[in-house]
């Protein structure tokens, strides 16, 4: 395992069910952190936190090594996630400061993760670090004037060329490639220079080609409280895994996953060798769809 810097906002999420609402931390390098220290593997977190992030979250962020100096004049990213629809409805009502280029210049493997539009094209365009991951799910997403998230499409064959990972969902990845089928999606990924391509597709499982290689992940099975974050865990574990082979990565990426939709938020209450245990079970299960 290598140590890799996570690139995105930390949110204040108000997460919305059929039976009760709660506030929680949340965004990319939350979970990638909580991951991380789970794991044992090192991870840098570049991010932004509003002037009204308020100080209870401070210890959890110290503990997670993650900067608590706020950015002034701006207020942090929320969410309101929905869960009374399917899908989630989601509203974004506070953005906070962008990210720059000169932030990652130094970062020699870097994952990016964009939420809220804080991470620009330029940014991607500019950097050349020797690893680079992207979750594009910020760049799918506008924001109309009563702060709901609608669904914007994004291409740029100069961004995909330059990466060595990038993992979307089965509910995104049409506003990338423009088609609904996930095998004929991952292709045209990779076809314009995406090294590794994956596609989550929640309790089915995800895809991943790499090459003319196309695996399908299974999930390991777990009682669901809260799927916020899941997909954030998947690509931290897939990224800080992926020297280790790609089939090992793949399953510890599933396995990470599981065990963050067992709770609430940014916790992880199981052990690194029960996560392990959970992705040799998923390992056994991978198949080789070629």
């Amino acid at each position: 395992m290598k140590r890799f810097t996570v690139a995105g906002h930390i949110t204040i999420d108000e997460v919305i069910t059929n039976t009760e609402s709660y506030h929680q931390l949340g965004g990319p390098p939350c979970f990638a952190a909580s991951l991380g220290k789970t794991l044992g593997f090192d991870v840098e977190i570049i991010t932004r936190i509003g002037e009204d992030l308020p100080d209870k979250y401070e210890p959890a962020l110290e503990m997670l090594g993650i900067s608590t100096r706020r950015s002034a004049g701006y207020q942090n990213t929320r969410f309101v996630l929905d869960y009374r629809y399917n899908p989630r409805r989601m509203r974004l009502p506070t953005i906070c400061e962008p990210i720059h280029p000169k932030d990652v210049a130094n970062s020699e493997r870097l994952l990016l993760c964009p939420i809220s539009g804080e991470i620009k094209d330029q940014l991607m365009e500019e950097i050349d670090p020797s690893f680079i991951g992207l979750d594009p799910q910020g760049l799918l997403r506008n924001i109309d004037s009563d702060s709901n998230v609608i669904p914007k499409k994004w291409w740029n064959p100069k961004v995909l060329s330059k990466l060595d990972l990038l993992k979307t969902s089965s509910s995104e990845h049409h506003l990338i490639t423009g088609t609904t089928d996930i095998k004929k999606s991952l292709r045209k990924l990779t076809d314009h220079g995406v090294d590794t391509a994956v596609i989550t597709d929640g309790s089915n499982g995800s895809y991943v080609m790499t090459g003319a290689k196309l695996l399908h992940i299974p999930i390991y099975p777990v009682n669901l409280v809260d799927s916020t974050g899941a997909g954030d865990a998947f690509i931290a574990g897939l990224a800080a895994y992926l020297d280790e082979g790609l089939s090992w990565a793949c399953a510890v990426a599933s396995a990470s996953s599981s065990s963050i939709v067992e709770t609430k938020g940014i916790e992880i209450k199981h052990k690194r060798s029960e996560i392990l245990e959970r992705a040799e079970w998923v390992q056994d299960k991978i198949m080789n769809l070629d």
